[in-house]
């Protein structure tokens, strides 16, 4: 998965005439294990530097050592062979030996503990540069030690013991990513709601708001969608009545008739249908919160048999985390990654959509049933025109006219058949077909 989070270590030592050669394509291979007896996973991705500062560090007596988790270090020479682990010479920062590649085979995992998976794993790394001792060439050991810590951000530095004479190096220290992910239950959702969001479109560069009603009840929804320069549209489904209704500024209405086979969907669906596509990766913080994260990956063939891949990662508050504004909410929804390549499928281009929700809650209160009524002093100012203008072209409530009112509903909308680039497109022109799951990362 995972594009945003971090924490990992590092080793040591090898003679310069040794390590010339390139090293292997970094891969992300190993960064994840089921610990045989115990069936429960472990998942070092969760340490991986992407965007932070730099390696996790540590200090022997005669080297210093960097490492970063599933990808090559980020000093100096290491990154350019590829190394995950080096050997630099002491208080130079300069490259001395590479320790291991994150490749392969390597490295090889069991539990500190073989009796208590909670204690925490231990790694070891058998490919990197031999050592020169006297007249010898050994092959270098190293052995990492992640001790099972709760801290979600525990330090960058771990502790090294050199043996030179052996090329053998032991590398300790604690992290979250050690200890067993215990999967929780997936989040209740509710059939009602009202949810504040923005969803950001990062390969256009547009951020947009919409507010959302969703009714199941009374089989409506109410979505609020934000302009810029400015005004909004509030765009009021009625799928009883088979009707839509466009409130432009919340001056001017007009109505538009939807096909009777349009069904009631919520971003939420995605979820709720495709359970066995997203799986548990841990707890992470989103936007400062601590939260329970899935992740999940699928590939899908459109109406016209062009085949296309999309992954998604869903952040839920955790259960003990507290909403001021109404204490009776848990596990709410806090931030959602969804991207695609099918509007770029022969490109194999993604499209990154975030979703930040910054209001939700699970119950109507009389505002809300109300704000999906067809009132004029509500939501309907002079009562519902005819639609002024074909649409045909998207056009009208349910698309703002620009590449982001396009992706907004993409997105917020769907996820209900979980495959977010494929709602506005089977609206208007077909349906879509799985072709296969799994689970995967960005």
């Amino acid at each position: 998965m995972q594009f945003l989070l971090s924490v990992a270590l590092v080793l040591l030592s090898v003679a310069p005439a040794l390590c010339q050669g390139p090293g292997p394509t970094p891969v992300f291979l190993n960064c994840s294990w089921v610990a045989p007896g115990f069936n429960v996973k472990y998942d070092l991705s969760r340490l991986v530097h992407f965007f932070q500062q730099g390696d996790y560090v540590g200090h022997g007596a005669q080297y210093d050592y960097v490492m970063n988790i599933c990808e090559p270090s980020r000093t100096g020479r290491c990154h350019d062979l590829g190394s995950g682990l080096c050997q630099m010479d002491k208080g130079t920062s300069a490259y001395h030996a590479n320790m291991g590649f994150w490749s392969g085979p390597q490295p090889t995992w069991r539990l500190l503990d073989g009796h208590d998976p909670r204690q925490g794993l231990h790694l070891q790394f058998t490919n990197g540069d031999p050592c020169i001792v006297g007249d010898h060439i050994v092959n270098r050991r190293v052995d990492v030690n992640l001790q099972c810590i709760q801290d979600m951000t525990p330090p960058v530095i771990f502790n090294v013991q050199e043996d030179l004479n052996t090329c053998h190096f032991i590398f300790t220290m604690a992290s979250h990513a050690a200890c067993p992910m215990y999967g929780p239950a997936m989040p209740y959702l509710p059939s009602n709601y009202r949810a504040t969001f923005e969803i950001t479109v990062l390969e256009h560069m547009e951020t947009l708001w919409m507010h959302e009603v969703h009714d199941w009840h009374k089989r409506r929804v109410r979505q609020d969608q934000y302009f810029h320069p400015g005004g909004w549209t509030t765009t009021l489904i009625d799928y009883t009545a088979h009707e839509r209704y466009s409130v432009i500024n919340g001056t001017t209405c007009f109505r538009h008739h939807l096909p009777p086979d349009i069904q009631m969907h919520s971003l939420f669906d995605m979820l709720r249908e495709h359970k066995d596509r997203l799986v548990y990766q841990g707890v992470f913080p989103a936007r400062g919160i601590l939260c329970d994260m899935w992740e999940g990956h699928w590939v899908a063939t459109s109406h016209d048999g062009i085949t296309y891949f999309e992954d998604a990662i869903w952040f839920f508050a955790r259960p003990d985390w507290p909403v001021i504004e109404n204490p009776n909410i848990h596990r709410r929804p806090v931030t959602v990654f969804l991207r695609s390549n099918y509007t770029r499928s022969h490109l194999r281009a993604f499209e990154m959509h975030a979703i930040q929700f910054f209001e939700y809650q699970d119950t109507l209160d009389a505002r809300a049933e109300r704000e999906v009524d067809l009132r004029p002093e509500w939501n309907c100012p002079g009562g519902p025109a005819p639609e002024p203008r074909p649409d045909n072209q998207g056009s009208g409530g349910m698309d703002s006219g620009s590449v982001a009112g396009l992706s907004i509903f993409m997105v917020a909308l769907g996820g209900a058949f979980g495959v977010g680039g494929l709602w506005y497109y089977q609206k208007r022109r077909g349906t879509y077909t799985v072709a296969s799951t799994g689970v995967g990362h960005f």
